[in-house]
């Protein structure tokens, strides 16, 4: 209908007071996203992606929930050849995920790393420490941010055999405050 090359979005969340159906959540988005993948290469979309998120009740987050979704949806493409569109990341730079404490355990390095065999797109913005906070790259701006664009870049060049594409697409995307961490959704 528009001509897009992609379409995508985050696969959703669990709720918080049901961390104990996220496990079956991820089956369900997995079972729909096979379907959506069939359904968008009728379309004549080639590429259909997620975005992985900061937060536990966002999959995926995590390294592990990040390679798995990509595998099992890459076997799915690949046992259908023609059949679907291809599946691929689209991947906010300034994620990181730090955990109920504001501990970072996985820094946005990390977590675009673990998505290069599958990464389409990025999102560009900067953030803080704590990937609490978005904003952009002025002068002010990249002084208090984490974001280094030229380390992101050196990474995607030094890596761009595994990548699935030759060109990655970026998206200057400068936001507002962060809800729906680990640390800031019990004060909503």
């Amino acid at each position: 209908l528009l001509g897009a090359d992609s379409a995508g979005s985050n696969p959703g969340s669990v709720l918080r007071d049901r961390m104990q159906d996220k496990t079956s959540g991820v089956r369900r988005y997995l079972d729909a996203m096979r379907q959506l993948l069939t359904y968008a290469a009728r379309l004549g979309v080639p590429y259909v992606t997620a975005e992985p998120m900061s937060a536990l009740a966002e999959p995926p987050t995590v390294p592990d929930e990040i390679r798995a979704m990509g595998r099992e949806l890459r076997e799915f493409t690949a046992a259908h050849p023609g059949q679907t569109a291809e599946f691929g990341y689209c991947v906010d730079v300034a994620h990181g995920y730090a955990d109920a404490d504001r501990c970072v355990r996985w820094n946005h390095l990390q977590l675009l790393e673990a998505t290069l065999p599958w990464l389409q797109c990025v999102h560009l913005k900067n953030t803080d420490a704590h990937y609490d906070a978005t904003f952009g790259f002025s002068e002010p701006e990249r002084a208090r941010g984490i974001i280094d664009i030229p380390t992101v870049r050196s990474l995607l060049l030094r890596n761009a055999r595994v990548l699935p594409v030759r060109e990655v697409v970026g998206y200057l995307e400068v936001g507002g405050p962060k809800l729906g961490r680990d640390y800031s959704d019990p004060r909503l």
